[in-house]
């Protein structure tokens, strides 16, 4: 019963709103950062990496998973012909330690949200009959 708000007096409102209007811009800005780096990404991609990258629901799970298929490999779980669908050292570029762990950066939940957007979109360019997209609900 503790945990509840304070009443918003007019000086508290206002730091509020200016916190928020402060976040939502910095979010935006990451995201978009992020959007760009996923239209990058898609243009070093064939039609079977960005399929699978949107298939498997974005790009962590796709550098994670690329990451254990390559340990695999080199454990001897899986034959030596056998290679990730997409080189790890690829998608390290733009997901940093997510898909290598001797990284010291990765981007934020909101720009990885951008970059899988943004491949989702090339995605779905590709599968329009026109090329077109219906617009995305703004975040």
């Amino acid at each position: 019963s503790y945990a509840q708000a304070p009443a918003m007096g007019d000086e508290l409102g206002a730091v509020l709103a200016a916190t928020r209007e402060r976040l939502r811009g910095e979010a935006r800005s990451l995201y978009q950062d992020g959007y760009r780096h996923g239209v990058k990404l898609a243009g070093q991609l064939t039609w079977s990496q960005l399929s699978w990258i949107v298939g498997i629901r974005g790009v962590v799970a796709a550098a994670k998973a690329a990451k254990q298929c390559q340990f695999d490999v080199m454990a001897g779980r899986l034959p030596d012909g056998a290679r990730p669908v997409i080189e790890p050292d690829i998608l390290a570029d733009y997901v940093g330690r997510h898909a290598d762990e001797g990284l010291d950066w990765a981007p934020s939940s909101v720009t990885l949200e951008g970059m899988d957007r943004a491949l989702q979109d090339v995605w779905d360019h590709v599968h329009s009959p026109d090329g077109a997209v219906a617009p995305q609900p703004k975040q």
